[in-house]
Formats: structure tokens, C-alpha cells, sequence
């Protein structure tokens, strides 16, 4: 299989030209290590048509999209992996409302493929602190509930945790939200999952806060530069993202491709469960 390493959009185009190019990707990328039936686990299967697996015990039918995030991606897969591509690849990110109108999809339909990448960009339960570390706690958005523009919105309490390396550096970086709602709580398992890193992080630090300064001021400068509005109910998707684009600057070329292995990595991801309703 040919992995797709760079940011070259001519040839990224050039590689997923068309529907078939991209499920077959997603089919040699999904089985490299061998097939696992998801019904009951067994381990052989059959060769399928148009890139499906068949388990020889249960006779089960898997695609290449199944059990992952791109499970019933009405739009097609080509236009889906371009915009994992810009996700991955641009510096800054963009909003839904920029990519509906460049794929020519409705905003509503851009937001929830993009609420499900960014779900695949929370590293921190796989990837937990290591090291000397600070921790902070911040409020981002405006103090005064009708404050208006450009930015985070009402005031939100989030904590921030890094990794530092030497006296300035910093090796690795992660926001949460801290507002869990009695609500919400259910359905946020990965987030209550973080916060007794950050409570374990929060009592061992005892060092200047000068590196995760840097690192808040960034998080901030780039939700008011890109996005409009950012609701505490979604607050931790924007929040993957940021973590993931600053943790993986020195490895932008591999970005795409480890964005699709985390998506095919990941249960699916219906609105209802995105939008917690």
C-alpha cells in the first residue's frame, strides 16, 4: 500500500481521484495487521466485493468504513478525505463554513464530519503526561455574558497541562474542559477519564508557569482567529484540535495519514452522541 505522506495537494488529488482509490485505502489501511470480525471475533475471513470482508465463522459482512468514523459518510469518501487532508495539513484550520461551501455540502453536514475528526484528534488518554509538567487553570472567552465578536464567547473555566522540555520547550500539550454538566456527564467518558490526570498533574506541579503561558496565548489567539463562536457544549472538539496540531507540528508530512488511522481506530459517531442531546 502506498501511504500518503506531504502537502501536496496535486498529488494527494492525483492519489484519491476517485470513490474507489479512497475505499481502497481505507480497506488496505483498516486490515494491515489482519482481520478481526466485530461480531465474534474471529479471525479468518473471505475475501468480499467492493472491498468487504466476510468472516468465515459468522459469515459477517464488514466494509472498509464499518465500526469507524467514516461509517455512513453520505457525501462520498473523496470529498471526506479532502477535508481531513486540510484539517490535517493546513496551519490554521478552517470553519465549517468554509469547507460546506468548498465541497459543496451544508454547513450542518461539514460540522459533523468535522466534530467527528476532531473527536479523532484527542490523544491524551493514549498519550498521557510524562515528566516534569504545569498545569494551569484558565478562563478563555469573554467575563461578561454579553460581550460580543470574535472569540471564544461567554467565559469558559478549561484546564491546561504540558510536558515541558528544557527551559522552554515544551514536548507535549493538552486543554481540557472543565465544565462537566450533571447532563452530559454519561456521555462524557473520555473527559472524566482526564480529569484525575489533571488533579494528579495539578498537585506534583511546582514549577513557573512561563511555558504553559505560551502555550494558553496560542490556544487562544487561534479560537479567536479562526472560529466565530465556540459553545462550552463543543468546547472540547476545538480543544482536541488545538492539542493535536501543536503536539504534531514537527511531524506535519504524517499528519493526514495518522488523522486516518485514528479515525479507523474509532467507533463511530452519530449526531446524537456528538450533539449530547
Amino acid at each position: 500500500m502506498e501511504l500518503f505522506e506531504g502537502r501536496s495537494i496535486i498529488r494527494f488529488s492525483h492519489l484519491f481521484s476517485t470513490e474507489e482509490k479512497c475505499k481502497k485505502y481505507l480497506y488496505e489501511l483498516k486490515w494491515k495487521n489482519g482481520f478481526l470480525c466485530s461480531k465474534c471475533n474471529h479471525t479468518h475471513c473471505w475475501e468480499g466485493k467492493c472491498y468487504t470482508k466476510v468472516c468465515k465463522n459468522c459469515r459477517h459482512v464488514e466494509s472498509a468504513t464499518s465500526n469507524t468514523l467514516f461509517h455512513k459518510v453520505r457525501f462520498g469518501l473523496r470529498k471526506a478525505l479532502f477535508i481531513l487532508f486540510e484539517m490535517s495539513t493546513t496551519t490554521k484550520s478552517c470553519s465549517s463554513t468554509v469547507l460546506a461551501a468548498k465541497y459543496d455540502i451544508t454547513q450542518k453536514t461539514a460540522w459533523l464530519f468535522m466534530s467527528k475528526v476532531r473527536k479523532a484528534m484527542d490523544l491524551m488518554v493514549e498519550q498521557p503526561l510524562e515528566g516534569p509538567s504545569q498545569v494551569l487553570k484558565v478562563i478563555i472567552g469573554n467575563a461578561k455574558e454579553s460581550s460580543t465578536g470574535r472569540g471564544p464567547g461567554k467565559g469558559k473555566s478549561i484546564g491546561v497541562a504540558v510536558d515541558i522540555s528544557g527551559h522552554f520547550g515544551i514536548r507535549r500539550g493538552y486543554a481540557i474542559n472543565l465544565a462537566i454538566g450533571k447532563k452530559n456527564a454519561k456521555n462524557d467518558v473520555e473527559k472524566i477519564k482526564m480529569l484525575p490526570l489533571f488533579k494528579q498533574y495539578n498537585q506534583k506541579s511546582s514549577m513557573s508557569p512561563t511555558q504553559i503561558k505560551r502555550y494558553v496565548k496560542s490556544l487562544k489567539d487561534w479560537l479567536s482567529g479562526i472560529h466565530h463562536q465556540v459553545s462550552a457544549h463543543y468546547l472540547q472538539g476545538y480543544l482536541n484540535e488545538f492539542s493535536f496540531r501543536f503536539n504534531h507540528h514537527n511531524k506535519k508530512s504524517q499528519l493526514f495519514h495518522l488523522l486516518v488511522e485514528n479515525m479507523i481506530a474509532s467507533n463511530p459517531a452519530p449526531y446524537k452522541l456528538l450533539n449530547k442531546t
